[in-house]
């Protein structure tokens, strides 16, 4: 399912975090905070972080170029 080691870091330090927020006692919201910070940063590193699932371009000039193949 995932092909890049940094999605599978970013993954095993979700648990890591959420595995402590759960034994943490009183300060369990500090650490559900980073653990949702991190839960977020993964879910942009899958959004958009891929070189082949997002490219944005503004101008269209540009963007046919990259699309279309008969520019």
């Amino acid at each position: 399912m995932y092909d890049n080691a940094r999605q599978k870091i970013t993954l095993t330090i979700i648990i890591f975090l959420m595995l402590i927020s759960c034994f943490a006692g009183d300060t369990w919201m500090i650490w559900a905070t980073f653990c949702i910070i991190a839960l977020l940063l993964h879910v942009c590193d899958l959004m958009f972080m891929d070189e082949n699932s997002f490219h944005y371009e503004p101008y269209y000039d540009n963007n046919a170029r990259f699309t279309e193949p008969h520019y």
